[in-house]
């Protein structure tokens, strides 16, 4: 059951409050790595990618609407979501990687029409955001979160030097998203003064 903080906090990040947001993901990174590693000893390295991705997830949920923190707090829905990337990519390792779309999320107990409403508001809500930060963001993103490609991968099929100078660009094109969402809960705000 959520307490009163963690239902302010919920509603300042659906506002798009970036210093909560940035707090947050400082504030779980040490605990979900250290848990990650020990129980995944085998993807160690892949830890800080798979926080990321979590996150990331649970931030464009929050977003949504389709967490409400009434029945986990964000840290035991980070988590969950973070554990169902481990097992995926655990499984899949010999196996040609899925798209993220296959990745089952933390779902609360009964899902109705609106939460399937919801899944599809959220997909049009990305694939927006995805058109306004235009080319190479777009693919790279893509291919990273939703194709499942390696750094490696993405370096190698769209021609960067090497994986860092991919993961780079990934991360420049995050900072876009982030400016972005900045900006639409600006405009938001200044419509409804």
């Amino acid at each position: 059951m959520r307490t009163a903080i963690e239902g302010r906090e919920l509603e300042l990040l659906q506002q798009g409050d970036r210093l909560l947001l940035k707090e947050l993901y400082k504030k779980h990174r040490p605990a979900f790595l250290k848990w990650a590693q020990r129980q995944y000893p085998g993807f160690a390295d892949d830890a800080p990618d798979i926080y990321q991705q979590a996150f990331t997830i649970v931030y464009f949920n929050v977003k949504a609407g389709k967490f409400t923190g009434i029945e986990s707090t964000v840290k035991t829905y980070l988590f969950g979501i973070g554990k169902n990337l481990l097992n995926k990519k655990a499984g899949n390792k010999s196996e040609q990687p899925e798209s993220l779309d296959a990745i089952k999320e933390v779902v609360l107990p009964t899902e109705t029409i609106f939460d399937k409403y919801e899944a599809t508001h959220r997909q049009v809500m990305v694939k927006s955001i995805l058109e306004k930060v235009g080319e190479p963001c777009k693919t790279i993103l893509t291919k990273y979160y939703f194709d499942n490609f390696t750094m490696e991968a993405i370096a190698e099929n769209m021609g960067y030097k090497s994986a860092m100078m991919a993961k780079k660009k990934k991360c420049e094109c995050l900072i876009k998203i982030r400016k972005a969402l900045n900006g639409e809960s600006t405009a938001i705000k200044r419509e409804e003064e």
